[in-house]
């Protein structure tokens, strides 16, 4: 018999959102999924402006990434706003996801990673 070594890497299932159109330097992302479970990050100039645990924000301007938990789990549907001033916009995706695991196929977490994007302008 083959005994299968893991390491003990871990990940997080994500969704990555990156903003189209003109960004504002300041924004707030909110994500609700069909459960009614809602992820939010608030970004300036491309950094976290609070300590929060559902995400973070990308150096590059205008990206913000979303964590879900359990880490195996990822929404098929969510409903993203973005505010900012006394703006917001809303829209709604189904990403798809890619299967990531660190440690080998075999072996756990098994983390879901994703990508939209939304356009502002639109």
């Amino acid at each position: 018999m083959i005994e299968i070594e893991c390491t003990l890497e871990g990940c997080l299932s994500t969704l990555t959102v990156h903003l189209a159109g003109i960004v504002p330097n300041d924004f707030t992302l909110e994500a609700l999924d069909t459960q009614g479970k809602k992820l939010q990050v608030h970004c300036v100039d491309g950094k976290k402006a609070q300590d929060e645990y559902s995400g973070s924000c990308s150096s590059r301007f205008g990206e913000a990434t979303l964590y879900f938990f359990p880490v195996d789990t990822a929404p098929p549907e969510v409903t993203v706003t973005v505010s900012w001033d006394s703006r917001s916009v809303t829209r709604s995706f189904k990403p798809e996801y890619d299967l990531f695991t660190p440690n080998g196929p075999r072996c756990l977490p098994k983390c879901r990673v994703g990508e939209v994007t939304f356009d502002l302008s639109e």
